[in-house]
């Protein structure tokens, strides 16, 4: 079992998402419904903290953003726990790995890159809407078309599950190139993912956050552009279930 320590939803949740498609290997401690203990800052990863914990819950993953920080180093040295050494990935400069006495902890420093250059979760989410392209839209129409309408789309989105293209062409572009060009137009361009991430869930008329947008994505989307969005983060958790599997 894998304890994930995150600073917001989001990236709990598509990590869940993750481990039920198999993506990641293994299980995900905790209660999808009751995510609240797993919400923490670097600073609240301290001796006490991982003292506390159950002597079986030995493999504990942390994900925090970069931020503004000049590197992913920045934020390795604001986790305050002596004991806790972690050792770099040439592959990937923003994941780091160690020991806390029989623990495996993994750190993964989201540096998906914002408009303005904030370095956040949110970014690869952005990417991933960006490699999609077209499918993006598809996929909720598709869903919903499959009858796997589990999520209850609205009834706007059902009706337009024509299977004509060029309205997946228009929503696409509305979200990620017309709505962004206006507001630069305007000279209020867009700054951080989160807010293109909402552009986008305007284009879709979604009457949701960008947390359940996020998630859904994750859950529909083909395994192959997960894995290749996700990279850094599955090899951040290869390490943690090594000799587990």
């Amino acid at each position: 079992m894998v304890a994930v320590y995150c600073e917001g939803p989001t990236e709990w949740y598509i990590i869940y998402q993750l481990v039920k498609r198999n993506i990641l290997h293994g299980n995900l401690i905790g209660d999808r419904d009751n995510i609240r203990p797993w919400i923490v800052k670097p600073n609240d990863i301290t001796k006490d903290l991982l003292d506390n914990l159950p002597n079986d819950l030995d493999r504990i993953l942390l994900v925090f953003d970069q931020e503004q920080e000049d590197f992913p180093d920045d934020i390795r040295n604001k986790i305050n726990c002596s004991g806790l050494n972690f050792n770099t990935i040439d592959e990937y400069p923003n994941v780091f790995i160690g020991f806390y006495r029989d623990k495996r902890v993994a750190l993964f420093v989201a540096n998906g890159t914002s408009p303005d250059g904030n370095k956040d979760f949110d970014g690869y989410i952005v990417q991933l809407v960006e490699r999609l392209g077209t499918k993006t839209v598809k996929l909720w129409f598709e869903d919903a078309t499959n009858g796997r309408d589990d999520d209850r789309l609205p009834g706007y989105l059902r009706n337009l599950r024509s299977g004509n293209s060029t309205k997946y062409e228009i929503v696409h572009s509305l979200g990620f190139t017309d709505i962004p060009n206006t507001m630069k137009e305007k000279n209020w361009p867009i700054q951080r993912s989160k807010t293109q991430l909402y552009a986008y869930i305007t284009a879709l008329q979604l009457n949701k956050s960008s947390v359940w947008f996020s998630e859904k994505l994750v859950k529909w989307a083909p395994e192959e552009v997960l894995k290749t969005t996700f990279a850094s983060l599955i090899k951040a958790w290869e390490f943690l279930v090594e000799g587990n599997e």
